[in-house]
C-alpha cells in the first residue's frame, strides 16, 4: 500500500471537527510499520464530530497477517497531495 512518507501524530485533543478538509486520517502500526487511510468523515459521523480521535485507540488492530498487534497502535494526519 502506498501512503504518505510523513505522518504526524494526532494530539490528544484533536477531534474530528479539528480535521480540515485536505488532511487525510491514517491508523498506524509502529511494530510492521503497516498505515491504513480511515475514512474520517463515517467515523465522525459514527462516534460524533466533537469526539476526540484518540478516543479510539483502544479499537486499533493491525490487520497484518505476520503482525496482529493491539498495542501501540496510533492515528496520525497527512495532507492531500496537491
Amino acid at each position: 500500500m502506498s501512503g504518505p512518507k510523513h505522518l504526524r501524530l494526532v494530539a490528544d485533543v484533536t477531534k474530528f471537527s479539528d480535521l480540515d478538509s485536505w488532511e487525510h486520517l491514517y491508523a498506524y502500526c509502529p511494530d510492521c510499520f503497516r498505515k491504513m487511510r480511515l475514512d474520517k468523515n463515517r467515523l465522525g459521523r459514527k462516534y460524533g464530530f466533537h469526539a476526540r480521535i484518540n478516543t479510539l485507540r483502544k479499537f486499533l488492530a493491525c490487520k497484518n497477517v505476520n503482525c496482529k498487534n493491539k498495542v501501540g497502535n496510533v492515528f496520525g494526519t497527512a495532507n492531500e497531495a496537491r
